[in-house]
């Protein structure tokens, strides 16, 4: 797993304006309903002789109601604590209904029943506490309790629908933003699945860059090098000579650079589809051969003659594959083992699929060339792309490289 998919995703919070605005609103419609409810009691109340007990409880009413309604924007942060001021508040100011309404809103979105149930009790005790204290003082100061059990009755049933009816609300609420929730963590995660994915396709895209710039580059840099070595080494080469080696290593540059154009123009970011270069075949291994033995090696191209007609009928992929496999080798055997015989059999059919074998005599020099002891690295895992295998021995004397590939390799490999 890719270290975008394991980091922590990150928590939506909206922009602190939209915050600010979200709690400026709740709370003034909270005042206004809160004053409307006040302002009902005090119809009554302030028809009363002063001083009255009623006023005393209006005035502490309206004052807990502007100095604890402001308390609901904790309502996620701290929902608990607020809850607790709200209900011990609401048993002396009835005007407090609106702001416990957001509370068990809020208690309702949580959906745990041990806080719903809890909180439901309270407010309804809280609700039959502040009508007892401000209902008769408000009115002619007789106390409820001393009314009618239809009274009570009826009391405790509409705090119990309001708490209810207010806590379905709630819980529905977090239902829903639990949902949105989870979708919006579903779509993070396969976005950044996504970008892995992408991630993955540019790596392996690069990688396969690469390893065509490396057979390409390496079996006409090795060329080059060998050529240049010539003509550092011998001093007693005629003009004609001099000038036949100097041509080699201009061609073979040449041809380096050619290649290389061909491969880099895959990296173009141009609108229109590039053309893509021609692929190389079995069909051009007998001037890959041709081009090795001018340089000064010994090869034997060992293929049956019924094997050439087949040849045409090998998959793009495999031919491909076939041939960056032969040419590695070749260069493997000249860093190895310069100056050795080197024999390359090729043979197959459809239900044999592709057997290729390159085998030259041990040498006796180590490589000095950078990047030595990597190309078998490298055919192993070309191999592997084309869903066949390739296994290197070393006998009491000689090297072999032998690879099994299928007749039509996928054209993605």
């Amino acid at each position: 797993m890719s270290t975008a998919a394991t980091a922590p995703l990150p928590q939506f919070r909206q922009p602190w304006w939209r915050r600010v605005l979200s709690h400026t609103w709740r709370i003034g419609l909270c005042y206004l309903l809160g004053a409307i409810t006040w302002l009902y009691s005090w119809e009554t109340a302030r028809g009363l002789p002063a001083p009255n007990i009623a006023h005393l409880f209006m005035a502490t009413d309206v004052a807990l109601m502007l100095l604890v309604t402001p308390l609901i924007v904790l309502r996620h942060s701290r929902t608990r604590l607020m809850m607790g001021i709200l209900l011990a508040a609401y048993c002396l100011s009835f005007s407090l209904g609106p702001a416990l309404a957001v509370g068990i809103l809020a208690i309702g979105a949580r959906r745990r029943w041990i806080e719903v149930i809890l909180v439901g009790a309270g407010s309804m005790v809280a609700g039959v506490v502040s009508d007892l204290v401000l209902g008769p003082h408000a009115d002619d100061g007789t106390p409820l309790l001393l009314g009618s059990v239809s009274d009570v009755v009826l009391l405790f049933t509409f705090e119990l629908l309001f708490v209810v009816i207010l806590t379905a609300i709630g819980w529905n609420r977090g239902a829903r933003a639990e949902l949105v929730a989870s979708w919006r963590t579903a779509a993070e995660l396969a976005r950044r699945e996504q970008s892995a994915r992408v991630a993955q396709a540019q790596t392996a895209e690069r990688a396969r860059i690469a390893r065509e710039m490396h057979d390409v580059l390496a079996h006409k840099i090795s060329l080059i090098s060998l050529h240049a070595g010539v003509l550092e080494i011998k001093d007693d080469l005629t003009p004609q000579e001099t000038r036949q080696t100097a041509a080699t290593i201009r061609e073979a540059s040449h041809q380096a650079l050619e290649e290389l154009r061909e491969v880099l123009g895959v990296l173009r970011t141009e609108q229109h589809e590039a053309i893509s270069p021609p692929q190389p075949s079995l069909l051009d291994v007998p001037t890959l051969v041709a081009a090795e033995e001018s340089a000064g090696a010994s090869i034997t191209l060992q293929v049956p003659d019924e094997f050439w007609p087949r040849a045409g009928e090998i998959g793009p992929a495999t031919a491909r594959h076939a041939h960056r496999i032969i040419q590695e080798a070749l260069t493997n055997a000249r860093k190895h083992a310069s100056s050795l015989p080197v024999t390359v059999q090729l043979d197959g059919d459809p239900a044999r699929g592709l057997l290729i074998s390159i085998s030259n005599p041990l040498g006796n020099t180590p490589s000095t060339v950078p990047g030595a002891q990597m190309g078998l690295a490298g055919l192993q895992e070309r191999a592997a792309l084309a869903g066949g295998e390739l296994q290197a021995t070393r006998t009491d004397t000689d090297f072999v490289v032998r690879a099994h590939l299928p007749w039509n390799a996928k054209m993605g490999s």
